[in-house]
């Protein structure tokens, strides 16, 4: 089962654009997406219109971001399995190999 997160990403698109158009923040959106904070209702339409998906595919990633987030809280040593970046994806520069634009 996917979560928020995952639902998005599988729809190719990104935190910022999403927050944007929901007018949020990023870091409320990270939140929601990971579970700590509830998706009302209002904002679940919001989202699947966005994202391109329905009601229920929201309402289920929602519920099961927040049973990941829930089971984290019961067992801190459980950890979620770190997400690998797109093929596609460059990697970030070193920052000592930038050039100071002065």
């Amino acid at each position: 089962m996917q979560d928020l997160f995952e639902l998005r990403r599988s729809k190719g698109k990104e935190q910022q654009e999403v927050a944007a158009q929901m007018g949020l923040h990023k870091a409320t959106l990270s939140q929601i997406e990971r579970g700590r904070t509830d998706l009302t209702l209002a904002r679940a339409e919001q989202y699947a219109a966005i994202i391109g998906v329905t009601l229920l595919e929201v309402a289920q990633a929602a519920a099961e971001s927040r049973k990941r987030w829930q089971d984290r809280q019961n067992n801190p040593k459980a950890t979620r399995p770190r997400r690998r970046r797109a093929k596609d994806q460059k990697p970030s520069p070193d920052p000592q190999t930038i050039p100071d634009a002065a």
